[in-house]
């Protein structure tokens, strides 16, 4: 999930605070901590390192589409 969090007025993710989180919370990428937006391989390799530490086979299919259905 990508949140935009407005913080002092702020209505742009390049003014306000910026999150990445995984659906249980975890997040995955803060502009706040980062200082700057995410490149989309930043994510992407999140994830992978989230799916690792939860025992789940990113290319396995679980339920996520794409990679590993059909």
């Amino acid at each position: 999930m990508v949140q935009e969090r407005e913080g002092d007025g702020a209505t742009s993710a390049r003014d306000g605070s910026f999150e990445v989180t995984h659906e249980d919370d975890t997040v995955l990428f803060s502009k706040l901590k980062e200082g700057r937006l995410p490149r989309p391989e930043e994510i992407l390799e999140a994830l992978e390192k989230k799916f690792e530490a939860d025992g789940v086979d990113a290319m396995g299919g679980g339920g996520l589409g794409g990679a590993g259905c059909g």
